[in-house]
């Protein structure tokens, strides 16, 4: 597979001194009668402020790209560009696990109780949820959990800890003892994910991810059960709806899948949100005049599909003209004329409406 590289950056910023020579040398350009370039002459004071303002400028411009490249992007500008892709940085966890609790005496463990790892420093807390009894016999399991998140937390089978509120009770790291030692580390304790991390992360996201164009964004969504009909609106830059329409109401579960959709297939730095559409339905009932020789079954089936073709056309929030049907079924069609008998007018749509129509007569004088 061809590695991955993000853009280089191309822009360096010019040191104060280049400037400073490339005004000495327009001013000679230009046949200038100033010429004393002297340190502390008026002319060297007044190019090198021009030199100055000219670096100081560049500077600027490259913590700006440092902060909107992927490649050079840190902290906060990360996380800014990550958002773009639908990711977050990863925060820190803590470590979770058992230890083995015995005592000197029968005695009990309130929750919350505080061990301690003398070597490392590492605290935990007994995450039981009512007192448990430790006896001096048989060892008990105890549910854990750092008090600091972290991978320090993580301590390995076998590491023994305090219990300063009762000294008594003696406690390793483990959930069972079995012939070789303890078994039993505690894990699941993350630092928080570093720039490098998140930008590794970052990286794969972009080979992972597909489309990106509206074509393969509304093929996507016309494969998912029930769609029929997708249509983009632009809202302001970098905001779209994406107008679904479907026979049925869709489900929950449904626009669930066709967000998860979206976020796979959407271009970066666009966000988008799915809404369906509503549907007004009409009678459409038209006359017709078939060319010699037609058959009349195939003529129906026709003339349906292309009333069908004709209204998922329209879009949303576009109003039926019966003249116009007419003139895109004559030129389909087989026939010889046609007239739209209903409806008789111009038709409205509702800018969060499409035109359907569940009752479409077909009638030959």
């Amino acid at each position: 597979m061809e590695e991955f590289s993000y853009p280089s950056l191309t822009f360096v910023p010019r040191p104060l001194e280049d400037y400073l020579e490339a005004f000495f040398t327009a001013l000679a350009l230009n046949n200038s009668r100033l010429t004393d370039r002297s340190p502390g002459s008026a002319l060297y004071t007044l190019g090198r402020a021009f030199a100055a303002v000219c670096a100081e400028q560049d500077l600027r411009l490259r913590g700006v790209a440092d902060s909107v490249l992927l490649a050079t992007a840190r902290g906060e500008d990360l996380d800014a560009l990550a958002r773009d892709l639908g990711l977050r940085r990863r925060g820190a966890t803590a470590a979770v696990g058992t230890v083995l609790a015995i005592a000197d005496a029968v005695t009990q463990l309130a929750p919350d109780t505080l061990m301690v790892d003398t070597n490392s420093g590492v605290q935990l807390v007994s995450r039981n949820r009512s007192p448990v009894t430790v006896g001096f016999v048989v060892e008990t399991r105890i549910p854990v959990e750092a008090v600091t998140p972290g991978a320090a937390g993580n301590l390995p089978a076998g590491t023994l800890l305090v219990v300063p509120s009762q000294p008594q009770i003696r406690v390793t790291v483990g959930s069972s003892r079995q012939q070789g030692g303890v078994v039993g580390d505690l894990r699941g304790g993350a630092d928080r994910e570093s720039d490098s991390d998140f930008r590794a992360r970052l990286q794969m996201a972009f080979r992972s991810r597909r489309g990106g164009t509206w074509e393969s964004i509304r093929a996507a969504i016309l494969a998912h059960p029930g769609v029929e009909y997708v249509e983009p609106q632009v809202v302001s830059p970098g905001v779209v709806l994406v107008w679904i329409d479907s026979a049925s109401q869709l489900s929950d579960s449904s626009l669930r899948s066709i967000r998860q959709t979206l976020e796979q297939l959407r271009p970066v730095g666009v966000e988008t949100t799915p809404v369906q559409l509503r549907r007004r339905y009409i009678s459409i009932n038209v006359q017709v005049l078939p060319r010699l020789g037609v058959d009349l079954d195939q003529l129906r089936a026709e003339t349906l599909e292309a009333i069908r073709r004709f209204l998922l056309n329209l879009g949303r929030g576009r109003g039926l003209e019966p003249e116009r049907l007419r003139q895109v079924l004559l030129a389909q069609l087989p026939l010889r004329d046609l007239e739209v008998l209903t409806p008789q007018g111009f038709v409205e749509c509702g800018p969060q409406e499409v035109l359907r129509s569940d009752d479409v007569r077909l009638t030959v004088p």
